[in-house]
């Protein structure tokens, strides 16, 4: 991002330059102290008050920056162009949980490989991919001290794609297509983040069972959970064991993680474990809702 390219309007008359709030996207390659002192001499000049200009970072946990505000691009964008909504109910429904992939990374396939040697996926909305290509990531979970999954994922990736609706590749990149079924015909979510490794870096994939009113399961990076309890939301303590998230070993959080998928796949109280969510549910769905309504984020590329 070029900081010459940032704009502050000079034609806002001063009480709304007085509620304007900036937000600055940055990452740890910038230099948050020229940053900081030259928005502060733009602000000057606009008008606004330097306490209006906050920093904010999507990849890195909110307490690893001094100065900066955690701020998920993802949530943000998925609230703004995804206008489907599934309400709340309590009806039964036909699925213990909704797992999907578009993108193979082998790690991924690992996953959805121990679901499916279990027979679990036809408890499920299950997909995996529509083509499967070469995978460039290096694999972060210890195969090999799993017996014959790596041989098992081998033959799983041959029988490949499993498909889940009749949307197309294209279709389901765009945040804007919800298929309901896979909300309101489900109980959990199984979300396959974009990491395992790494910092932080929560997607549109979490924030799809938040907004659709379903409890969830994050294979991703050490800490994901424990972000989202920070941003407000609840993560349904009570049904669902969420201690992998604080496993810094990857493949022993992968294999905690996936001991919790199995349990909630195969459980035949899903439908109890579910409704005792309700108030979690509701809640969640009201914070994604309302949160950061108020901001506005200034992000020229």
């Amino acid at each position: 991002m070029d900081l010459e390219e940032i704009i502050l309007e000079s034609v806002l008359d001063q009480a709304s330059r007085n509620a304007l709030k900036i937000w600055f996207l940055h990452n740890q390659d910038n230099n948050l102290e020229s940053i900081q002192k030259i928005l502060s001499v733009q602000a000057v000049r606009a008008g606004i008050p330097l306490e209006n200009i906050q920093f904010t970072t999507e990849n890195t946990k909110s307490h690893d920056l001094a100065g900066s505000t955690y701020m998920c691009n993802d949530e943000l964008l998925y609230r703004l162009r995804n206008e489907g909504l599934t309400e709340y109910h309590e009806r039964p429904r036909t699925k213990n949980f909704t797992a999907l992939v578009r993108t193979h990374k082998e790690w991924r396939a690992i996953t959805m490989c121990k679901l499916w040697t279990k027979g679990l996926h036809e408890r499920g909305y299950f997909s995996y991919n529509n083509h499967i290509t070469v995978d460039d990531d290096v694999n972060p979970i210890d195969v090999d001290s799993f017996g014959s999954l790596k041989h098992h994922t081998e033959f799983f990736l041959k029988l490949c794609p499993f498909h889940a609706d009749l949307l197309n590749s294209d279709q389901h990149r765009e945040l804007a297509h919800t298929v309901d079924a896979h909300h309101d015909d489900a109980y959990f979510n199984f979300v396959l983040e974009s990491s395992m490794t790494g910092m932080v870096n929560l997607s549109e994939k979490v924030f799809k069972p938040i907004k659709h009113c379903q409890p969830f399961v994050i294979a991703g990076a050490y800490g994901s959970i424990q972000q989202l309890r920070d941003m407000g939301y609840r993560t349904f303590d009570t049904v669902v064991d969420h201690s992998y998230d604080q496993i810094e070993d990857v493949t022993k959080r992968w294999e905690a993680v996936c001991t919790e998928m199995c349990r909630i796949a195969k459980s035949k109280k899903a439908h109890t474990m579910y409704t005792d969510c309700r108030e979690d549910l509701l809640h969640n769905q009201q914070l994604f809702l309302n949160k950061k309504v108020e901001k506005i984020l200034i992000c020229l590329k």
